[in-house]
């Protein structure tokens, strides 16, 4: 059986193996690093063309 996260019978899931839960970090850290970095493209973009160019949707998706 899986050690308990909480009190047995409130509704709390069982903890998946070490193995598991390593592994949905490792990609969690890989998703915020990616969701960080499309963040950071916007914001670039944003302060070199300003609100207009992007809102009209002029600029290609890849720069």
């Amino acid at each position: 059986m899986f050690p308990m996260l909480g009190v047995p019978g409130d509704g709390c899931l069982p903890l998946p193996p070490a193995g598991i839960r390593n592994a949905l970090a490792s990609w969690q850290a890989l998703l915020r690093r990616r969701a960080y970095e499309i963040r950071q493209r916007e914001e670039r973009k944003r302060k070199q063309f300003g609100p207009e160019e992007l809102r009209r949707g002029t600029l290609s998706r890849n720069c």
